[in-house]
């Protein structure tokens, strides 16, 4: 599954609390959850959160192209995607 990365009200991404875990996935839709006796570190609206891969060949195979983000998730550039599977 991917792996959550928080910014809370910062400009850079920093580690996401201990228990935030992303359960499942469709289509464009990620499930975090965290555990219930832990609502004080719950994302609150405004948060941004990102998703590293978890693997690259899900996002190669599945993307056309890429952004290329800074630490701030500003995107700075962008690459095209060519994914080959070999025979």
């Amino acid at each position: 599954m991917p792996i959550a990365q928080a910014a809370r009200g910062e400009l850079a991404a920093r580690a996401v609390p201990p228990g935030w875990h992303v359960t499942g996935l469709n289509d464009q839709h990620a499930y975090l959850r965290w555990p219930a006796d832990e609502e004080a570190t719950a994302p609150a609206v405004g948060d941004r959160i990102g998703l590293g891969i978890s693997h690259q060949c899900t996002t190669f195979d599945k993307w056309h192209w890429m952004p290329i983000v800074e630490n701030d998730y500003r995107v700075c550039d962008a690459v095209t995607m060519h994914f080959e599977v070999g025979f």
